[in-house]
């Protein structure tokens, strides 16, 4: 049995600008740094950028209908 959601997975267009961003707003640097991905661990909690993610599928704030502030967060 899980005691919650350990691993989130956004999918970004501009994974250099995302990695700054996110470090800024997480205050940590990355614990897994690639061209195909980025992970920081913040506790238990590690939230991944994913660069490829459009293409397998996967959908941002932005193309969900949400406020500009929530989009503009996810390069």
């Amino acid at each position: 049995m899980t005691s919650g959601l350990i691993t989130v997975i956004y999918p970004v267009r501009d994974l250099a600008r995302a990695r700054k961003l996110y470090g800024k707003l997480l205050g940590v640097t990355p614990a897994m740094d690639e061209a195909y991905y980025v992970q920081f661990n913040v506790g238990d909690q590690e939230v991944g950028l994913d660069p490829h993610g459009h293409s397998q599928g996967m959908t941002d704030l932005s193309a969900t209908g949400t406020s500009a502030a929530a989009s503009s967060s996810h390069p």
